[in-house]
């Protein structure tokens, strides 16, 4: 028989590749707000992206960065729709500190109207494609029509998260174009100038707008009205206070 053959020698291990590390939201380990993409809380991910988000915003918009500028039509846009005496509602995925901070750099804050509510995505249980945040918007505003409600978004969550809630949606291609957009919409403008409040609006509010309008000018006109009535009422008591001021006078002078 032939001897046994040696037993062969243990191959060595495969030397193993460290594993990648796994991403952190904060670059300093130690801040007590980072975040492991692996830690498997999906609830605390999310309040990590959404401020890792507001610094990275926060920080684009500080000096030495040159301030934010309204988008084109932006202005005569709230000028239009405080005139027209229609309610707004701005909504904002971010925080209310900077919704704030962007409409006072952008100058529009002092445009807004006394009436004018500001809404974030984190005052509602989900954000934009679900219609959470129109819901409230209109719930606040206390308008219980949706169709009475016009959105202006600029982006495919925005007008479909509009369309759930069953307001009419109104596309902008400030970042995506008219053919990402018209599918979500039920139309699509290329800058707010576009915007004509009666025309994208229903008709039966276009018309109460329009009443609205007359009923403003009666009013001026009656308080018009009203005030030359006062004046002239003023004009007649200063003028008998003047002839019975003059008479007694004479009474006086024929005294003497």
């Amino acid at each position: 028989p032939s001897p046994p053959s040696p037993p062969s020698p243990p191959s060595p291990p495969s030397p193993s590749l460290p594993s990648p590390a796994p991403p952190v939201l904060f670059p300093d380990e130690s801040d007590p707000r980072a975040i492991m993409w692996d830690s498997g809380d999906l609830e605390a991910l999310a309040a990590a992206v959404m401020l890792a988000r507001e610094r990275w915003i926060r920080d684009l918009t500080a000096p030495p960065h040159p301030p934010l500028r309204a988008c084109d039509g932006a202005i005569s846009l709230l000028r239009r729709a405080k005139d027209t005496g229609v309610r707004i509602v701005i909504v904002s995925s971010g925080s209310l500190e900077r919704m704030t901070r962007n409409l006072v750099q952008s100058q529009l804050f002092p445009l807004l109207p006394p009436s004018t509510l500001l809404l974030s995505a984190l005052d509602v249980p989900a954000g934009k494609p679900d219609p959470d945040i129109f819901l409230e918007a209109m719930r606040r505003a206390k308008c219980a029509d949706p169709w009475r409600a016009l959105v202006i978004e600029d982006s495919v969550a925005g007008l479909r998260a509009a369309r759930i809630a069953g307001t009419r949606a109104l596309g902008v291609t400030h970042v995506l174009p008219a053919s990402k957009l018209l599918a979500h919409a039920d139309s699509v403008v290329t800058s707010l100038r576009d915007v004509t409040l009666g025309k994208h609006m229903s008709l039966e509010l276009e018309l109460e707008i329009e009443l609205t309008r007359e009923v403003e000018a009666h009013i001026r006109k009656q308080k018009l009205k009203v005030l030359q009535q006062l004046m002239q009422q003023q004009q007649q008591k200063r003028k008998r206070i003047r002839e019975l001021e003059l008479e007694l006078l004479k009474r006086q002078q024929q005294g003497r």
